[in-house]
């Protein structure tokens, strides 16, 4: 099924209404129609951003927990979509590397030190938390129409999907669980949460995450608990609420406009107390 055709089945779909699909082309997943947690993430920070602002990029950086998504989720694809950087190409800058990229074109390519990071980071993972990836099905994609907002249809990826679970696999410097807890709720995990489960209709969503050095610590089941999930909730609804007007009017506003008072951080506070005490 191509792009068009899914696009068409997206068009069609009624208010409540979902399509879901197993094993669809991560690429063409992005590129089909409707809002996924990142985007619905963006817009709600800087509407404007979000319509006017420079296109997502894939990175060099990402590459890594690509890697480990496949090998954890579709080991069986591996070969054919990921390759090791020769040892005889030094630099990326070479004329030896233009070729080999352009000859591998339809992969992914890491160095060596990376790929062994990669393979190391998904035996860990399924060394300690390898129920979350059996028994269930790897890479279901997900689209709703929402019954209230007609005019938005939400989508979202699920890594790891079983009849009442949808888990994610992360990868973070540190899976250190507080740490942990406090970067998800700053990089809106609580939203993809929420988002996960509205669109896929299930009862839970869970993340499972490695570190990206050794010994490659891993947690998991990582779910947000009862207050998390409620600011998740009226962030969407009001998020959603914009969206769908800004649709309407066509209206991407960027940040408030008026006057803005700029005080002092705490420590700037503290240094001032301390220079007025005669501390220093």
């Amino acid at each position: 099924m191509d792009l068009e055709q899914i696009n068409t089945k997206i068009a069609a779909l009624r208010p409540g209404e979902t399509l879901r699909i197993e094993g669809f082309n991560e690429e063409m997943y992005h590129k089909s129609h409707g809002f996924g947690s990142t985007s619905l993430k963006k817009y709600i920070a800087n509407p404007a951003k979000f319509k006017y602002g420079k296109p997502f990029e894939q990175k060099d950086c990402f590459d890594l927990g690509k890697t480990v998504h496949c090998l954890v989720l579709t080991p069986e694809l591996f070969d054919g979509e990921f390759v090791t950087q020769p040892e005889e190409i030094k630099s990326r800058n070479s004329n030896a590397w233009k070729k080999y990229k352009e000859e591998n074109s339809d992969k992914t390519i890491l160095k060596a030190e990376n790929m062994d990071d990669a393979k190391n980071m998904a035996k860990a993972v399924m060394a300690s938390h390898s129920k979350f990836f059996t028994g269930g099905t790897p890479e279901v994609s997900y689209w709703k129409r929402h019954e209230i907002y007609t005019n938005i249809v939400l989508k979202a990826r699920v890594d790891y999907d079983f009849p009442d679970l949808a888990i994610d696999l992360k990868t973070a410097a540190s899976a250190e669980p507080e740490h942990f807890t406090k970067k998800a709720v700053d990089l809106g995990y609580h939203i993809q949460d929420i988002l996960y489960r509205y669109v896929t209709g299930k009862r839970e969503f869970a993340f499972v995450v490695t570190e990206t050095e050794q010994p490659y610590c891993t947690i998991g089941p990582c779910t947000f608990d009862q207050m998390a999930q409620r600011l998740a909730q009226l962030t969407v609804e009001k998020g959603l609420a914009d969206l769908s007007e800004s649709i309407d009017m066509d209206y991407w506003p960027g940040y408030q406009v008026g006057s803005i008072a700029m005080g002092l951080a705490p420590w700037n506070i503290k240094k001032l107390t301390a220079l007025e005490e005669g501390e220093c």
